[in-house]
């Protein structure tokens, strides 16, 4: 076989890749990113009113407990009562980490709540 002629199974004209992407795509990529920061600092922005009104409606009432205290006793409930759903559960819940990770936030999340306005 002669220098010029390709190898069998080789690409005779193989073309250069680009070494990263084209600029259409970085435009893109940098608008859908501004997009989801804006988007991000929204929803933050939105939940510290929401907490700010929360804070003000339980505060209106001082007999009760508070937020901090009732978030102390919640934390242990919370933590029993997941518990007791993941052996209740049996095969059902076993490895769904994230599952029990969100039920977990959510009775605590209730729990303290129910604490503060009720106490």
């Amino acid at each position: 076989m002669s220098e010029n002629t390709p190898t069998p199974g080789s690409d005779p004209d193989p073309k250069p890749k680009s070494p990263g992407m084209p600029r259409e795509d970085r435009v893109a990529f940098g608008i859908i990113l501004g997009l989801i920061c804006l988007v991000g600092l929204g929803l933050i922005a939105a939940f510290s009113g929401a907490l700010n009104l929360l804070g003000v409606a339980i505060g209106a009432t001082q007999a009760g407990i508070g937020l901090r205290d009732a978030f102390l006793v919640s934390v242990p409930v919370s933590f029993a009562v997941i518990i007791l759903f993941a052996l209740v559960a049996g095969d059902g819940l076993v490895g769904e980490l994230g599952a029990m990770l969100i039920g977990f936030f959510v009775m605590l999340i209730f729990f303290t709540a129910a604490i503060a306005i009720i106490l």
